[in-house]
């Protein structure tokens, strides 16, 4: 089997780079303003997760919340004695977060960025990463889950999430009918989601140096909590 075109991988380029763009934009201008109130709500799985999570963890450690948008697991967390880093894409989103814990301290930052931190090296007790990498691009994967695991210290606990795709959902046709998509790969009514395969998940994980010791499916997510 031949292998990508150059032509044909600087399309996927563009067009990953342009949907960041796109993601980016939509929570400054769409989301932002009104997450909370139609997003800010802990599903019953999601909490469960993150109270296992926490077991793991002693008080005053400090962890990395990844893509934390609104801080909307700070109250948890800090019930738990920990001490909390947040690193979002979207500026509007980390203003929300800081408005509500001004104590917590943020950086804008997008996943694929984590390992070009050098302070973040090795730094964390523990990182959540809850309801984002849906947003990445399979080519991105490596770099996303390597810059997750490079901030972390050796033994730390891990809580992913990774959405599931819903079999019963009829998307909206894809705002950009020529798009280079790849299998796993949706456009809908703007948005850009990636679900793949349970198997390149876990190998996925594993190529990250991150190991999956409970895992669970429900509102719409799969649940991992793994140690790096």
């Amino acid at each position: 089997m031949s292998s990508p075109s150059s032509s044909s991988q600087n399309a996927r380029r563009r067009f990953l780079d342009q949907r960041r763009q796109i993601n980016v934009t939509r929570m400054n201008t769409l989301f932002a303003a009104g997450y909370d109130d139609h997003w800010g709500h802990i599903n019953r799985s999601h909490a469960e997760f993150i109270r296992r999570f926490t077991t793991m963890l002693a008080p005053g450690d400090e962890i990395l919340d990844a893509a934390c948008g609104t801080g909307k697991y700070w109250p948890t967390l800090r019930r738990a004695d920990l001490r909390i880093i947040g690193v979002d894409h979207s500026d509007a989103m980390l203003q929300n977060a800081r408005a509500k814990d001004p104590t917590v301290s943020t950086t804008c930052c997008a996943l694929q960025e984590l390992a070009s931190i050098p302070e973040f090296a090795g730094r964390f007790s523990g990182l959540i990463c809850v309801d984002a990498i849906e947003n990445v691009g399979p080519e991105d994967w490596p770099r996303v889950l390597g810059g997750l695991r490079s901030t972390l210290q050796q033994g730390a606990p891990a809580y992913l999430t990774m959405e599931l795709p819903d079999p019963t959902d009829s998307p909206d046709p894809p705002d950009d009918p020529d798009a280079p998509l790849v299998n796993g790969e949706v456009l809908d009514g703007g948005a850009y989601h990636y679900y793949p395969a349970e198997t390149l998940v876990a190998k996925s994980l594993d190529s990250a140096g991150f190991r999956v010791i409970h895992a669970g499916e429900g509102d719409g997510y799969r649940h991992l909590l793994c140690i790096a």
